[in-house]
């Protein structure tokens, strides 16, 4: 596996890439920003910010919490984790909603305009992750339901199996290979559909993982309020 690929690309979830600023004590931090931008949902679901380093921001209520990084940079990253002891971390939003929802929610996130400068980039993805919140996408970790885990953690693993092939796919279909690498540097997690077909059949022998099934199409169809 070529070195690009590996230092540039191969890290999932993507919290590899956050590259926050460290302000110092008496800088101005992000979190007014976050509390200003995504009040909507931090009042719907009575969630508590919190300031943490490197410029990052917190949102949680008892059983689950949000964490904000890579602010003030060209993207903002949202990752969640469960609260309880022994339970579940370190979870990417956009992995969430390809496993739980498909690849089709993953036009659900954010996604600034190429042209906008960076502050505008942030705003835009903090009022994203609000009206994700608002319309109940994250219903289920917000009230302690971690059940689909397992499911998360199996296509988790898929996708790092995969992505030790992918320079085979590189060698031998270019076209394929800068779809997939696009896809990567966006969070858009659907390429793993994309390189299953590939290297599922030439590397796998046809027992690559499976998706899970996927719920019905908005959160408000399986019985998550949204209101």
């Amino acid at each position: 596996m070529d070195m690009e690929i590996a230092e540039e690309w191969l890290r999932l979830p993507v919290s590899a890439v956050r590259k926050a600023m460290s302000p110092s004590r008496n800088d101005a931090h992000i979190l007014p920003l976050v509390t200003a931008r995504m009040a909507p949902a931090i009042e719907r679901h009575a969630l508590k910010a919190r300031r943490i380093a490197n410029n990052e921001a917190t949102l949680e209520n008892d059983v689950c919490r949000l964490h904000f990084s890579g602010l003030y940079e060209d993207r903002v990253l949202c990752r969640f984790s469960g609260k309880k002891r022994n339970s579940h971390k370190d979870l990417d939003l956009s992995l969430y909603l390809y496993v739980r929802f498909g690849d089709w929610a993953l036009e659900l996130l954010p996604c600034p305009d190429g042209d906008w400068d960076n502050e505008r980039r942030v705003l835009h993805y903090l009022d994203g992750f609000n009206a994700l919140l608002l319309d109940g996408w994250l219903q289920e970790p917000l009230e302690g339901n971690f059940s689909w885990v397992a499911d998360y953690r199996r296509i988790e693993d898929e996708a790092c199996a995969l992505l030790q092939h992918l320079g085979a796919i590189k060698a031998q279909y270019l076209a394929l290979w800068t779809a997939i690498r696009s896809k990567l540097a966006a969070s858009d997690h659907s390429w793993i559909a994309d390189a299953r077909g590939f290297i599922g059949s030439n590397l796998f022998h046809g027992d690559a993982a499976q998706l899970p099934p996927i719920a019905e199409i908005h959160p408000v169809k399986v019985g998550v309020p949204t209101a």
